[in-house]
């Protein structure tokens, strides 16, 4: 449906064994925004994130992808798409049969799928892994291929679990601002979890901070570190305020690394009204 937000939760609950591990959330995310669940371990957002893939079944509240409440639509007709923490890559495959996956699974015509994965491939800069197994590459490698065979399938939404998190500090700020590229070249929402606030304040146009089960606050980094709402927003926002200072002095990052332009969707991304 033109117009329709790419995803709304709306007052969304899941419970394990008499635990509550997402209460009332509601958020709305638009077209094409980068948005980062932020908060401990425990606090609801991969929980969250399942429900919204379809791995975990909302007991109260409405998902709506496009406008369309998907809680009864299995994860394959949902038009996301996830990428997860170890990469989940097949030991047995090649790189260019990775990619082209999610393809055979919807039965693509196989002319279409070796054009589709050999442009994917040139456009994540892998053509010359094309015929190597997981255990041969490197861990950005992986990461590349893992994107390229989430995205193949042209999603609506990207969903990724701390994709970062088994990187080499090393690797990370690379890998964070080619992500980044890749969000704002397909104009693709992504929805990213993460635990680090330093990952979720660089790349977030929106920053979903969550805590026992709840969004403590919804906003652009900007909004969240200048105008915290409650006292754990407050040590969250300072945290990586401090940390973000102490790298740049230790080591400059580029002036596109260190301040992103504004988001074009600043007043859509909050907790549903």
């Amino acid at each position: 449906m033109a117009g329709e937000p790419d995803l709304e939760l709306i007052d969304i609950t899941k419970r394990f064994a008499g635990f509550t591990a997402v209460r009332r959330v509601s958020l709305v995310v638009d077209r094409g925004q980068f948005v980062c669940l932020l908060g401990p371990s425990g606090c609801g957002k991969t929980t969250t994130l399942r429900m919204i893939a379809g791995l975990e079944t909302a007991e109260e509240g409405e998902i709506r992808i496009a406008g369309v409440r998907v809680n009864d639509t299995p994860p394959w007709q949902r038009d996301i798409a996830m990428m997860f923490q170890d990469f989940a890559l097949f030991p047995h495959m090649t790189v260019a049969r990775q990619v082209g996956f999610g393809l055979e699974m919807l039965r693509r015509p196989a002319a279409e799928i070796r054009r589709r994965v050999t442009d994917s491939l040139a456009a994540f800069d892998i053509g010359a892994l094309a015929d190597r197994k997981p255990d041969t590459l490197s861990g950005g490698q992986k990461q590349r291929v893992a994107l390229a065979r989430a995205l193949i399938t042209e999603p609506r939404i990207l969903l990724l679990d701390e994709p970062i998190g088994s990187l080499d500090y090393s690797l990370r700020e690379a890998v964070m601002l080619e992500l980044r590229d890749v969000q704002r070249r397909l104009g693709i929402s992504f929805i990213w979890v993460t635990h680090d606030q330093n990952e979720a304040f660089s790349l977030g146009d929106r920053v979903v901070v969550m805590n026992h089960a709840r969004i403590e606050q919804v906003g652009a980094p900007e909004d969240i570190a200048e105008r915290p709402r409650t006292r754990f927003v407050v040590w969250t926002a300072t945290t990586s305020v401090f940390a973000r200072r102490a790298a740049a002095s230790s080591s400059p990052a580029p002036t596109s690394a260190r301040r992103r332009p504004a988001s074009r969707h600043r007043s859509r991304c909050g907790p549903h009204s």
